[in-house]
């Protein structure tokens, strides 16, 4: 069964059925509750197309180098740390808790304010890296040190990024926006 075509702001919308089991959601509704739908997932799809687009503007020509001489032993540590944890049920990723934040830092106390991120016109610290691996997305799927890289290299390409929009946002004035003070 194939719709009729539907005139949106985004353009036509044919609603197909690809096979007999329906999805409850997109079956029950009335027809112009299914089209509101199907266009909020066009504008999150477009969305997200310009965030993606907006983020290549600002990270172009930024090259990053990691300091290796503080990144290698820490591969290390949060191995040892990880290797005490076991993922939990509902999600098979191993996760550093604040607590295990608080050791790693009383283990590199010295070299917190060390660079661990370079860039032209810039560093990021060990201790930044610390303060923002919670939010970063660090979760590696097993206790390897090749997944344990991968998921810090992942994560301190995160941090970075979210550094240099949070800079771009700054030059623009965008904390004194209306729209930002309300969100806050």
């Amino acid at each position: 069964f194939i719709s009729k075509p539907n005139k949106t702001v985004d353009g036509w919308v044919i609603f197909k059925v690809a096979r007999k089991k329906k999805n409850k959601k997109l079956a029950s509704p009335p027809l112009n509750d299914k089209i509101e739908m199907v266009r909020k997932i066009i504008t999150k799809r477009q969305e997200d197309e310009q965030g993606y687009k907006y983020l290549i503007s600002v990270m172009k020509g930024v090259s990053v180098r990691v300091n290796y001489k503080i990144f290698r032993p820490l591969i290390y540590t949060i191995q040892d740390i990880l290797m005490t944890h076991r993922p939990a049920s509902f999600d098979k990723g191993y996760y550093l808790s604040r607590d295990d934040l608080i050791e790693l830092e009383n283990k590199y106390s010295s070299d917190l304010n060390t660079p661990m991120l370079k860039f032209i016109g810039g560093e990021l610290t060990l201790g930044y890296v610390f303060d923002n691996l919670l939010t970063s997305g660090f979760a590696p799927v097993d206790t390897t040190l090749s997944e344990i890289t991968y998921s810090l290299h992942t994560a301190m390409r995160f941090i970075v990024q979210n550094h240099f929009l949070a800079e771009r946002a700054e030059k623009l004035g965008l904390e004194n926006s209306g729209e930002v003070k309300y969100n806050v």
